[in-house]
């Protein structure tokens, strides 16, 4: 399938595969690496959030999530010029990420833990 926003810029050979499908309900982790370039390293923030059971009438992958806090990290993201895309999960392994890339790779890290009943105490 061709992206409906996509073709409007490209051609509309190169415009395809699509993922048009309703992102399951459940727990899940989500994680964001970006480079700065001005600053000469790596960052990245982990948080962990929950798929609800709402559809949407859209053209592409899309699910509803439930995060706590959202406001602190909308502008955690935007202070700090991570673009809003995320890879998204179903597990919560935050805090794993989190020590993996801080203590191992030694990347500057952003850790949003979830303190909502829905979330399993595993951290």
């Amino acid at each position: 399938m061709q992206h409906e926003i996509i073709v409007k810029s490209i051609d509309k050979d190169k415009a395809i595969d699509t993922c048009y499908s309703q992102i399951a309900a459940g727990t899940f982790t989500s994680a964001r690496v970006s480079t700065d370039d001005l600053k000469v390293r790596i960052c990245a923030y982990v948080g962990e959030g929950e798929i609800v059971d709402q559809r949407l009438e859209t053209f592409r992958g899309c699910g509803v999530a439930h995060i706590s806090k959202l406001r602190s990290l909308l502008r955690y993201i935007c202070e700090n010029v991570f673009k809003h895309h995320v890879v998204v999960n179903h597990s919560q392994v935050s805090c794993r990420i989190y020590e993996a890339l801080s203590n191992y790779l030694g990347w500057d890290m952003y850790l949003r833990v979830q303190t909502t009943p829905f979330l399993k105490n595993n951290h």
